[in-house]
This record gives structure tokens, sequence and C-alpha cells, in this order.
């Protein structure tokens, strides 16, 4: 009797997560309306004039049509993944974004990729929004709160002006409140292998941001186990064998990433960018004593 009780409030409280997110997509919709009207209105889209039109939208064009060749090699039998292109343009290795929703991209023709940069930019603004929501929904907070908080996260001067003129800095904040629920599963010993997931899709996406959301989950976790009303859960044993297991859950999302994370990191250290360039090679073809330490 129990069971069937049990079951049936489960099913319930799936219907009701079903129809709040049902909900959110229509509202959320029109507020993300009412922030881009005048860009719709004026027909202008994402591409920032500076960056967008010189690097991202370039960059996405060059993605589109490497998936496509590169899937067409492989339906021809030609399993060759290119690792360098003197033609890019924008720096001679291949950077590889596995990032889900960068695959968009391939999907449409060059003629349509315009309108694809903007869904793909609105996307990461609505899954931010989902992102929270989820966050809010696993601490069983309401569903009128869930909302309001999704909506306050991503309706914010971070998201609203880099959001849209760089979109990739959308990524972080569609991550965080995932990674958050990450080291809520350690400390509860239950799921450890999402803070490894969450870790390595961060890494796919873009390593940019992941250190300052590393901040973030360090912060949670200490403020989270010392505020803990349980006692007896305050231990220094407990703390160390949850610190370590986040440790190496974190290490394994970083280790499953290197494939793009090496490569693009090791351009990070021997550009401008990083201060007096750690690594100056004109190349990673060249390595030099100094790149290995």
């Amino acid at each position: 009797m129990y069971d069937s009780f049990s079951r049936f409030a489960e099913e319930k409280v799936k219907h009701k997560t079903a129809l709040y997110f049902a909900v959110y997509t229509v509202a959320f919709s029109f507020i993300l309306f009412l922030l881009f009207f005048e860009l719709a209105r004026t027909g202008t889209s994402f591409i920032l004039k500076g960056d967008g039109i010189s690097q991202y939208f370039p960059r996405v064009i060059y993605f589109s049509r490497y998936i496509k060749e590169l899937l067409s090699n492989i339906f021809s039998g030609h399993f060759e993944l290119p690792m360098y292109d003197f033609s890019i343009g924008l720096g001679a290795e291949i950077t590889y974004s596995l990032e889900p929703l960068y695959f968009i991209h391939a999907l449409f023709d060059e003629s349509h990729m315009e309108f694809a940069y903007n869904l793909v930019t609105v996307l990461r603004f609505y899954l931010a929004g989902v992102s929270m929501s989820v966050l809010c929904l696993y601490f069983k907070k309401g569903y009128f709160s869930a909302f309001l908080a999704s909506v306050v996260y991503v309706v914010c001067g971070f998201a609203l002006d880099g959001g849209s003129m760089h979109t990739m800095f959308m990524i972080p904040m569609i991550m965080l409140p995932l990674l958050i629920i990450s080291i809520e599963e350690i400390l509860q010993k239950k799921r450890w292998y999402l803070c490894t997931i969450f870790v390595a899709i961060s890494l796919f996406s873009n390593y940019y941001y992941l250190y300052m959301n590393t901040i973030a989950m360090g912060v949670y976790f200490l403020v989270r186990f010392f505020c803990q009303k349980e006692k007896g859960k305050r231990t220094v044993k407990n703390f160390f064998s949850r610190a370590g297991v986040i440790c190496g859950t974190y290490l394994l999302g970083v280790a499953m990433s290197c494939i793009v994370l090496v490569t693009t990191f090791g351009m990070y250290l021997g550009s401008g960018r990083s201060g007096n360039a750690v690594i100056k090679m004109s190349s990673m073809f060249f390595y030099r004593v100094d790149w290995l330490l």
C-alpha cells in the first residue's frame, strides 16, 4: 500500500515538473522576446562588430564545413582527423569545440549560418535558466521560486552584456548550477560521477571560465560542509574523505577532456593574453624544455 502511494506521489511530481518546464519554456521565450525585441525589429544579429566578425562567425563557418567534410570522409571510408590547417587564418592548429550546442551550426547551410549563430545564442540563454531551475528544484524549492530565480539568474548584466556579445560567456552560467549539484551529490555520498561528467563537459565546451566555477565549487563545499546541522558529519575524516572524492572526480573529468584542453591551453600560454607569453614558439609542433615544464 505504501509502495503504491509512493509511486503515485513520484509520478505526480514528475508530471508537475514536466508541466513546469513546458510553462517555463513559453514564459521564458516571451521574456527573451522582450529583451531582444529591438534586435529583431532592426534585423540586428548577435554577431559583434569586433570579435564576432573577425573571430566567432568565421570560426562557425569553418567548423560547419569541417564537420560536414569529416562526416563525408568517414562515410567514404577515410577515417582521417585533420589536426593542422594552414588556411584557417585564426591560428594553425585546429581547435576542437565539443560543446554540444556548437554542433547545431553544422546542421545549417552557410547561407543560413547567421540565423544558426543567433539561434545558438538564444538557446544558451534559455539553458542557463533551465540549469538554474534544475538547481532550485533539486533543493525542493517551489516552482514559482524556481522560475523567479531562473529569470533573475539570466537577466543580469553579465549575461545581457557579455553573453550577448561573446556568446560562449553563457557556457559557465549553464554549467555552474549543475556543478553545484554534483558537489552536493558527493556530500550526500550519492552520484559521484556527476562531477566528472560536468567538469568534462565544461572543459570540452570552453576552459576559459571553469576556473571561476571551480572557485565557486570550492566555496560551496566549504560552506555546505561546515554548516551541516548534524555534528557527526562535520568530522576531519569525513572532510578529507569528501574533499578527496571531489578532487578525484574533478581530475578524472579534466583527464577526459585532454583532447581539447592541452592544445587550447597551450595556445593560450603562447599568446599575448597570458601577459608575457609563457611558451614562446611559433607552433605546438616544436616542444622545448619550457613547454614541458
